[in-house]
C-alpha cells in the first residue's frame, strides 16, 4: 500500500512525498518513504522518486492522470501502479487495517511457536523422567546391596575384636616369662594388624558411603526439579495426557526413592556406631598387649 502526495507549482513542476507500507510474508510491516519531483503536462506526468528501502537509487516513472486515478510505471519494472485520489484519513485507515493484519499474523505465529516449544518441553520432560527412573533403579540396587552388607561388615568388625581378645589371652598367659618375650611381641603385632584391618575396612566403607551420597545428592536435585515440572501439568486438554501419564508413573518411583534414603540412613548410623565401639575395644586390647610385650 502506498500514499503519494503531490503538489503542482507553476510551470508544471510537481513535488511531494511517497510513503509505502507493505505486509511482509513473515507478518511484519515494512515502512518506507521517499521524496518525489517531476513535471506535469496536462494529464501526462513524469516523476523521479528518490530512495525508499527497495529502491536504493532514484527511479524515473511516467504515467497519466485520468479522473481521480493516477497510473504510473517504469520501463525498468513490469506492471504499473495505480493511485486513487483520496485523503490522509482514508490512507491511515488502510494502514491501520494492515497493522491489524500484521498483529494477527504475528500472534498466530507466536502461538504456533509457543505450542511447538511446549510440545518439545513435554517430550524433553518425558525423556528426562525415563532417565531418572533408570538412575533411581540403579541407586536403589546399590542401596539394597549396602543394606545386605551392613551386618556382614559388623560381623567383620566383631570378628577382629574376638581375634584380638584371643591373642591378648595368649599374651597374658605368657606374662612374666622372660623366654616368651619374642612371642609376646609377635602377639602384640598380630593384634595391631587386627586393628589396622578394622580401620582399613571402615575406610573403604566411608569411601563407598561418600560416593553414594554424592550420587544421591545429584539425583535428589534432579528428582525435585522433575516433580516441580510435573506439577505444572494439571488437568487440561488431551494434548497433555502423555506427560501426565509419565508423571503419574514417575511419582511412585520418586516416593520409593525418598523412602529408600530414609530406611538406609539409620542402618548406616548403626554401622558407624558398631565400628566405633569395636574399634575402641580393639584399641584397649592393643594398649594392653603393647604393655605385656615391653
Amino acid at each position: 500500500m502506498a500514499y503519494l502526495q503531490l503538489v503542482q507549482a507553476e510551470g508544471g513542476q510537481v513535488s511531494g512525498r511517497i510513503e509505502i507500507v507493505r505486509l511482509a510474508p513473515d507478518g511484519t510491516l515494512d515502512n518506507s518513504s521517499g521524496t518525489v519531483t517531476g513535471l506535469s503536462d496536462g494529464e501526462d506526468v513524469s516523476l523521479s522518486i528518490r530512495p525508499v528501502s527497495f529502491l536504493p537509487i532514484s527511479q524515473s516513472m511516467t504515467g497519466a492522470l485520468r479522473g481521480n486515478r493516477l497510473t504510473i510505471g517504469s520501463s525498468d519494472f513490469q506492471g504499473s501502479g495505480v493511485f486513487v485520489r483520496s485523503d490522509l484519513e482514508a490512507y491511515q485507515k488502510e494502514v491501520a487495517a494492515l497493522r491489524a493484519a500484521s498483529d494477527q499474523r504475528l500472534s498466530t505465529r507466536a502461538a504456533a511457536a509457543a505450542a511447538s516449544n511446549s510440545a518439545r518441553e513435554r517430550l524433553a520432560l518425558i525423556a528426562s523422567l525415563s532417565r531418572l527412573t533408570q538412575r533411581i533403579d540403579a541407586l536403589a540396587a546399590r542401596a539394597s546391596r549396602a543394606k545386605e552388607q551392613v551386618p556382614v561388615i559388623e560381623r567383620g568388625y566383631a570378628g577382629m575384636t574376638a581375634k584380638a581378645v584371643a591373642l591378648l589371652a595368649q599374651s597374658r598367659n605368657l606374662a612374666g616369662n622372660s623366654a616368651a618375650e619374642f612371642e609376646r611381641g609377635q602377639l602384640s603385632y598380630s593384634i595391631s594388624q587386627a586393628v589396622f584391618t578394622t580401620e582399613a575396612e571402615h575406610a573403604n566403607v566411608e569411601r563407598g558411603k561418600a560416593d553414594f551420597e554424592r550420587t544421591a545428592a545429584a539425583l535428589n536435585g534432579d528428582i525435585a526439579q522433575a516433580q516441580d515440572a510435573c506439577g505444572q501439568y494439571g488437568d487440561g486438554n488431551s494434548e497433555l495426557a502423555d506427560v501426565r501419564r509419565a508423571c503419574a508413573t514417575f511419582a511412585p518411583k520418586a516416593a520409593a526413592h525418598w523412602r529408600m534414603l530414609g530406611d538406609l540412613g539409620p542402618q548406616l548410623q548403626r554401622l558407624e556406631k558398631t565400628y566405633q565401639a569395636e574399634l575402641a575395644r580393639q584399641k584397649q586390647i592393643e594398649e594392653e598387649a603393647d604393655r605385656l610385650a615391653s
